[in-house]
């Protein structure tokens, strides 16, 4: 038994590691200070007794740890629990009792979990939950509990879904994504299309960050229209051609990959703080961007930037190494107060002759210069 940490002579911390033991922990036997607020125990066999886990522990974390675990074992005040990579054991008893302490805020199963994930199982306390990108159970419909607002589970499955695999989801009909999440990320192996009523309306972030192949329903005339909370949304595949006021006014960061984006003067929401446009490289004209946006990155942009086309917003400006041509002298905004680039060319050719805005503070300018 290990001491991490003392305050005012007592233990908060206690980190168990053994080999191979097969002792039986029990309350009689090994007592913990009721100050223990955080345990970690990196043992293969170890088993716990009734009660030894205190009623004042708020975090457990395991390693290596594959045991049997009741509601009499795990305690009853624990916020968080990290199961480490080991552990498959059911969430419910033999009786089919759930043994999850009901005030559980946070859990992470690792690699090995691979049980069901039944209705009542998991507290309705719960806010954060992560699966292992490999978890292939089956996730019972109404299980995860609408208190949920940070879920993270890697798609790895070409099924068809319901935002949870198919496989996983006995009710087919009904959405997965708990009604309470409001930070959604879909990854490069994410390859389905999205129909109306998927994704629930008060995200505030949503993110597609690969480019296998998510589709928004085309049949939809406005897919977003529904997210009325939504302030940042990410996106790596996009069509060339938007229509205008397709993107939801709530927005105030927007990021996307859009090699042939045609932008117009109603296309981008007029809220919008910050603005970045990957592979981007598309004209800009007058009125195409909103007198709302302070930060815009295009790393990828090289086309002439004329005078008024930057609205007067603005404060960050990002320009990547592909930027070679011209800055009209007195192009830049008179609120802005950085200027970041990557190009040497840039650099020695096209800034000496620009007008600088008195609020400007800082030049950020590339190392090989």
């Amino acid at each position: 038994m290990t001491r991490r940490k003392r305050t005012k002579n007592y233990l908060s911390g206690i980190r168990l590691e053994c080999e191979d033991s097969e002792i039986v922990l029990t309350k009689d036997k090994y007592p913990i200070q009721s100050s223990v607020e955080d345990l970690q125990i990196n043992c293969s066999n170890m088993k716990l007794g009734y009660h030894w886990i205190p009623d004042t522990l708020l975090s457990i974390s395991f390693s290596k740890f594959d045991q049997e675990l009741t509601r009499n074992i795990i305690g009853n005040t624990l916020k968080t629990i990290d199961f480490g990579d080991r552990f498959n054991q059911s969430l419910s008893d033999s009786n089919g009792i759930p043994w999850l302490p009901r005030t559980l805020e946070s859990i992470r199963f690792g690699e090995s979990f691979q049980q069901s994930i039944n209705r009542d199982e998991l507290p309705p306390s719960l806010t954060s939950l992560t699966l292992d990108e490999n978890y292939k159970g089956i996730i019972v419909n109404g299980s995860i509990p609408n208190s949920i607002k940070d879920l993270n589970y890697q798609f790895h499955s070409n099924n068809s879904i319901k935002l949870i695999p198919n496989s996983t989801v006995r009710d087919e009909n009904s959405k997965s994504i708990p009604g309470g999440t409001t930070s959604l990320e879909f990854d490069y192996n994410f390859n389905q299309t999205i129909k109306k009523g998927m994704i629930p309306h008060n995200v505030t972030s949503l993110e597609f960050s690969g480019s296998n192949g998510t589709y928004l329903d085309s049949t939809l005339i406005n897919p977003f229209s529904g997210f009325k909370h939504l302030t940042s949304l990410g996106c790596s595949t996009i069509e060339d051609n938007l229509p205008d006021s397709i993107l939801p006014n709530s927005l105030t960061t927007l990021i996307l990959d859009c090699q042939y984006l045609q932008l117009t003067n109603n296309l981008l929401p007029r809220n919008l703080k910050v603005l970045e446009l990957s592979y981007f490289s598309q004209s800009i004209n007058v009125g195409n961007l909103p007198s709302s946006i302070e930060i815009l990155k295009l790393p990828s942009f090289s086309q002439p930037i004329q005078k008024d086309v930057l609205p007067q917003s603005l404060t960050s400006l990002h320009l990547g190494i592909d930027f070679n041509l011209t800055i009209d002298r007195d192009a830049l905004p008179p609120n802005l107060k950085s200027f970041y680039f990557s190009s040497s060319q840039l650099v020695f050719k096209k800034l000496p002759d620009l007008i600088w805005p008195s609020s400007f503070e800082s030049l950020y300018i590339p190392n090989d210069s």
